[in-house]
């Protein structure tokens, strides 16, 4: 007997073991999953709807004087409003699609229905990362245009920091919010 034979036989003994599932028995496994995946992104995408609302609510008001000098106030009030907007919608949408899985459905209806759970999710991160590199790339650029102002901000915020210093903490901040560039070309030849 060659290999292919042995696993052959292999297979089908392994079949005679193997618990055997009804029609619905798998669709009530399959429906148990799919409503409990569903309902996690629900409650995920609640989590992060609280989280950023926290965030806007407990800021330091110092961070809307910043605002206010960089000019980027009305900018900001302007992308909390549509992300939260942009929140509630999809929170309902998930809500929607958690609460339209039913036990009754046909499978071709759940698997539809999955299908736009999926859509949903994947509108909601290019939602998400969108409006991330939208709102970052024009902070960034008013951070590079007003460097000046918060040059000065920085100073009038704490004193006791050398000038000095202001061109290398500028271009740590600039490190930090993921831009890279180089300092010469920023600041010229006044950083040592």
């Amino acid at each position: 007997m060659d290999e292919l034979d042995l696993l052959k036989k292999h297979w089908r003994d392994s079949d005679k073991n193997m618990h055997k599932y009804s029609y619905e028995q798998l669709y009530a496994m399959i429906l148990k999953k799919s409503s409990s995946i569903v309902r996690w992104i629900l409650i995920i995408s609640l989590i992060e709807f609280a989280i950023w609302g926290l965030l806007y609510i407990i800021l330091p008001k110092e961070t809307g004087e910043l605002d206010i000098i960089m000019g980027v106030e009305k900018y900001y009030k302007i992308q909390n409003t549509i992300a939260f907007l942009g929140f509630a919608f999809f929170i309902s949408l998930f809500y929607r699609n958690y609460s339209r899985i039913q036990a009754t459905a046909s499978i071709k209806e759940l698997m539809e229905r999955i299908l736009i759970t999926r859509k949903s999710v994947s509108y909601f991160i290019v939602f998400n990362i969108g409006g991330v590199i939208f709102y970052s790339a024009y902070i960034y650029s008013n951070l590079l245009k007003n460097k000046e102002l918060l040059a000065e901000y920085i100073l009038q915020m704490n004193p006791e920091v050398d000038e000095t210093h202001i061109p290398k903490i500028l271009d740590s901040l600039y490190l930090n919010l993921g831009i890279a560039f180089i300092p010469e070309i920023t600041w010229g030849d006044s950083i040592a």
